[in-house]
């Protein structure tokens, strides 16, 4: 089985399981930074070359750095650790995906049409939607309406 796996890296980092060749979501979560990389190396050590990483890209500006007070680089660590999986693990580079691009296409209410909302798991949420996108992308799931 070809698994994805997609954060959504930071303090609190959300972090989705899903199926590359049926195109299902499987399961979901959040975590301390530390406590997800240590999850995310022992899975994907067993997976190796049958797993895909798919990342929010995480770009750093004035506001970004006001809001941590300049010293959380919690974010930029997850996106360190994912890399060396992926180049090791995986034989390739992480697959970035832009935050607005996720959220315009799977809001909360696409998420419950879907079955994949998580409630009270905002960060879980997160990496279920670039679960969504990289496998509607794939032609893997198509993207349910809202009304």
């Amino acid at each position: 089985m070809n698994l994805l796996l997609a954060v959504d890296p930071g303090g609190t980092t959300g972090f989705s399981w899903g199926s590359l060749d049926t195109g299902t979501f499987i399961e979901a979560g959040q975590l301390p930074p530390y406590e997800f990389c240590q999850m995310a190396h022992k899975k994907a050590d067993s997976l190796r070359g049958n797993l895909t990483i798919v990342c929010e890209r995480f770009t750093i500006t004035a506001r970004t750095l006001k809001v941590s007070r300049g010293g959380s680089y919690d974010a930029l660590e997850v996106i360190g650790v994912l890399r060396y999986m992926s180049l090791g693990y995986c034989g390739r580079d992480l697959t970035f995906q832009q935050p607005a691009d996720v959220m315009k296409l799977f809001d909360d209410e696409r998420l419950r049409r879907l079955g994949w909302y998580q409630k009270g798991q905002g960060h879980a949420n997160d990496s279920i939607r670039h679960l969504a996108y990289f496998l509607a992308r794939a032609g893997k799931l198509t993207i349910p309406t809202t009304s």
